[in-house]
Parts: structure tokens; sequence; C-alpha cells
């Protein structure tokens, strides 16, 4: 339903923009209303997420798919207008898109083109047409699924624009090519878009689950219906060509991630063994890399190590610095944009002043007194969790990570004031002003705790008279008139309760008189 009220406001948006019959004060609120759309920069990653972890239904990809589309027309209107900051990158929204997973739950919609429409079809080669020409990720397209409906739309001589039949013809071209150079490659790309589980990485799977043996239980369900044929020549090219490695299992897992087939390392030896390749509890120990620790866990122990021999205070730094040598500045940038937005929106107004709106995941999430989502909207994102320098960084900046609180994203703790957010966005590097929302001079300590957050006494009431109208200052200095409405309910039967009590002593009060 969320998806279906996005999808019409847009088309309301994009119709009325072009409405001479407008009235001016209808368009000044609408120009107001794209406006404050334009600046929330969590919608312009959502329908990413959303694609990524959807299932295969058909007619809600359909659905997200459109939206997306109409979304960044909106969006290109946005930047040419001046809605948008003179730096904002629509190739870098892009980017997000050029993944195989992505690129998967676009072909599957494909797939029924016939059915589809022109529409859809239009936004789905429009998106591909970004991907292999301004990304230059042509590669996550060579899908076999993809490449069967090519053939069927020439087959079947389904009209395309002529802009759509180069495209078509560009990826056949380069999946000749590839097949040339390099079958091996070419071959794991064809079929690895073949599993049918839902997009989630390995890591992802550890961290939804926080039980143990309830995930245990469901890999060894999955153990035999999940590997298809075409997944098993792709299993036994991988062994072959890294039973080798100290940690064969673990790098098939990795590769097998890469190309979108989502498989644990149980499911895989248990495989392996129907296959024959292993045979005994000592092949399966050392192919599993018990025996051998992998390339991933030799550098989570080294740093271990490292860390033992180091004093707290000096672990952000570190993993800060080697973040920017492995060439992970912008990860640090992002960071330290959403500790300063939730700090913006934890910001008594009568402090500063706010004029920028402020984020949806942050400001529900302070809304309800609740601990803020580090959400992770992109493949690229999701990655690094799975980098042992960004994880130990967020562990010993204090964050909730995915174990600590049996969720899928980390958490930043809810009980962080804007000083103490600000004091961590610190510790990443020079907080750049044009990437904030307000002066952090104005921030001075004991004034930072927004209204919404002070606990309600329930004491407070002492008369009926007391809750007068909607203004009133309660003993703790609380404008009611801020409640947030999640709490009005709250409030309201603080009031109640406390009347009632006046209205029976005072009942009892009268009886002991007569």
């Amino acid at each position: 339903m969320t998806v279906c009220a996005l999808k019409e406001v847009f088309k309301t948006l994009a119709y009325h923009r072009e409405d001479p019959k407008l009235k001016i004060d209808d368009k000044q609120h609408l120009e107001k209303l794209e406006a404050d759309l334009a600046k929330l920069t969590d919608m312009h990653q959502l329908f990413v997420l959303l694609i990524r972890y959807s299932s295969e239904n058909a007619s809600y990809l359909k659905d997200i798919i459109l939206i997306n589309h109409l979304f960044l027309v909106l969006l290109e209107k946005w930047k040419d207008t001046g809605y948008l900051k003179s730096d904002y990158k629509m190739f870098d929204l892009i980017q997000n898109f050029a993944t195989t997973t992505v690129m998967k739950k676009f072909s599957s919609v494909l797939s029924n083109f016939v059915e589809n429409g022109h529409t859809v079809n239009n936004c789905i080669f429009t998106m591909m047409h970004h991907v292999a020409g301004d990304c230059g990720q042509s590669e996550v397209l060579l899908q076999s699924s993809l490449l069967k409906t090519f053939l069927e739309i020439w087959d079947n001589k389904f009209y395309v624009t002529q802009e759509t039949n180069d495209l078509m013809e560009y990826v056949m071209q380069q999946f000749v090519s590839k097949a040339e150079n390099d079958p091996m490659s070419c071959a794991l790309q064809m079929f690895g878009e073949s599993s049918n589980e839902t997009p989630y990485s390995s890591g992802d799977r550890e961290a939804i689950s926080s039980d143990g043996d309830s995930e245990k239980g469901s890999e060894d369900d999955r153990t035999e219906n999940y590997i298809e044929n075409d997944e098993e020549d792709i299993l036994v090219m991988l062994f072959s060509e890294l039973q080798d490695d100290p940690d064969p299992i673990g790098k098939i897992v990795e590769r097998f991630d890469e190309l979108g087939i989502y498989k644990s390392k149980s499911q895989i030896m248990e495989q392996l063994s129907k296959l024959d390749w292993i045979d005994d509890e000592q092949d399966k120990s050392a192919a599993s890399g018990k025996d051998k620790m992998g390339v991933q866990k030799k550098e989570e122990k080294s740093l271990q190590c490292k860390l033992t021999d180091m004093h707290k205070d000096e672990i952000v730094p570190y993993c800060v610095q080697k973040l920017k040598e492995t060439g992970k500045s912008k990860c640090l940038h992002w960071l330290q944009e959403i500790l300063c937005e939730v700090a913006y929106v934890k910001l008594d107004s009568g402090i500063i002043s706010k004029k920028e709106i402020e984020q949806p995941v942050p400001k529900f999430y302070t809304l309800q007194q609740k601990s803020v989502p580090l959400v992770l909207f992109s493949d690229q994102q999701e990655e690094l969790l799975k980098d042992p320098y960004f994880f130990t960084l967020i562990q010993y900046l204090g964050f909730h990570t995915p174990e600590d609180v049996g969720m899928l994203f980390p958490r930043i703790p809810h009980f962080w004031s804007p000083d103490m957010l600000l004091d961590k966005a610190k510790q990443l590097g020079p907080i750049e002003k044009d990437k904030i929302k307000f002066d952090v001079s104005a921030i001075k300590d004991g004034q930072e705790f927004q209204e919404f957050a002070k606990p309600y006494n329930s004491n407070v009431y002492r008369k009926a008279d007391d809750f007068q109208s909607l203004k009133n200052i309660n003993d703790n200095g609380i404008d009611l008139s801020r409640v947030p409405g999640a709490m009005w309910i709250d409030a309201i039967q603080v009031y109640n309760n406390q009347r009632n009590s006046i209205m029976d002593v005072e009942s009892d009060g009268c009886c002991d008189k007569t």
C-alpha cells in the first residue's frame, strides 16, 4: 500500500507540473512539497532497498520498478529546478542498481514482456541502458534468463525501439566476446542468477536470525531443495579451482554471493558430499576450512591481535585510517552525515531554528524513543559490514551491531544526545559545514536534549484546572503544545487519572462532612 501511495503521489506531481490551469497558490504549495521531497535523501535509495529484498511477486516488482522510474524522472527535473544540491550526482544513485541481484529482479519482470505493457518494459530497458552504458556494468546483464528473453523478443518480432534493440545487440555481443575469451567466468555469470532464495548475503542470514538453532534448522530444510543442476556444474567447477585454497568452501560462498546464488556452508558441504567430491569427515573438515584459516579469518585475527595491544582510544582512529588507506573514505563521510542528521533531529527547536527538513528514518525512530537503524540500502553499503575495520569501527564507536540486537541493521543507541552524536561524528574526521544542517557551535552542554525525550511526571497535575489548554507548561518545563502525536494518548490518560483521583478525594471529603 505504501508503494502504491507513493506512486500516486509522484504521478500527481508529474501531472500537475504541466497543468496550465493550476491556481498560483496550489502551484506554490506543490513546489514547496517537491522541494521537501527532493531533500529526503533516504527516499532516493529506498527503491533500491525494496527491489533488493522484494519477493518474486511480479505485480509488486512492477509497481516498484514503475515508481522508481517516475521518481528518477522527477529527480532530474528537481536538479534542473535547483531543488537538489549543485554537487548532486545522479550517477551515484544509478550505480546502486548496477548489481547482479538488482538486475535479476528486472530480468524476472521483463520475462513477461507481452503482459507488462509498453510503460513497464520501457522502465526496465531504460534502467538497463544506464547500467550498461553510463555505469559500464554490462556484465551484470549477462544472465541466462535475460538473454533468453532477448531472443524471445526477437523471435516473436515484438516491437521495441531502435535504442532498445541496440542495447540488446550490445549485450549479446558482450556475451559472445566473453564466452570466447573467458568461458569459465562467462558460465558462472550466465547461470549465477538461478537461485530462488531471498537476496540476503550469508552475513545477513546470520544477522536476521537471533536464534542459532532456528537458523540451523532452516539450513537443513533448504539443503535438498535449492541446489539445481546448473548450480551443481558451477559448484564442481569452483571446487576444482579452489580446492587448494585454505578455505575453499568459504571462497565458494563468496563467489556464489557475487553471482546472486545464496548458499550456506552446510548446503555446499552436503551437495559436495552427495557428488562424492568429499567422502569422509577429515576431507569435510579440511574443505570447510576448519583445519586452515581463510584469508578473511586471518585478517580478522590479525586485527584482533593488534587491538589487544592498543589502547581503547586508539582503536577508532586506527580503523578510520585503515578505511582511508583501502579507498573507503566515502563510507566514513556517509556514516558521519547520518550521525549529524540524528543529532539535528534530536535538537530542541528552541535552541536552533530548524529550517532544513528532517530525514524520516531518524525522525520516526527518535519520536518513538528507539535506537535509529543504520539502513544499508545498497549492496555496496551492505558489503561494509563484512569489512573487519568498518565493523570494528562501529563497535568501538558504541553502535548496536546486528548480533547485539538481533536485527538486520546496526543501530545508533537511542540514549545518545546531540553532543554525543557530534563527538562520534568528529572522530571520523572534520565535519564539513556544507554537509551539516546546523551550526555546531550552537550546541551547549545541558541544552541539547529534545523536549519529547523527557519523561512525564505522573504527579504533575495537582488540579484538574492545571490542564487548561494545550499551551500550558507543566512543572518539568514541557510545552504540551509540542508533545508529539504518538504520546498524546499517554498525556490524556495521565490527565484523566489525575482528574478522577481529585474527584474521588473531593467526593470522600463531602461524605465525611455529612
